[in-house]
C-alpha cells in the first residue's frame, strides 16, 4: 500500500527527533553541570570539557 504524504512527513520528522536525541547523548558535556545548549551542541567553557 502506498504511504500517504502526512505518513511520510511524520517519519521524517521522527527520524529528525532521533538524530537530535542521539546528538545529544553524544556529546561529552551534556551531563556537565556548567554546560549551556546552544540550540546544536553543549559547549562548556572549563578545558576538562574542550577536547
Amino acid at each position: 500500500m502506498k504511504e500517504k504524504y502526512i505518513d511520510i512527513l511524520y517519519r521524517k520528522e521522527l527520524e529528525r527527533e532521533k538524530k537530535r536525541q542521539d546528538e545529544i547523548e553524544s556529546c561529552k558535556c551534556h551531563r556537565c553541570e556548567w554546560s549551556r545548549w546552544t540550540g546544536t551542541k553543549y559547549t562548556c567553557m572549563f578545558l576538562r570539557c574542550i577536547k
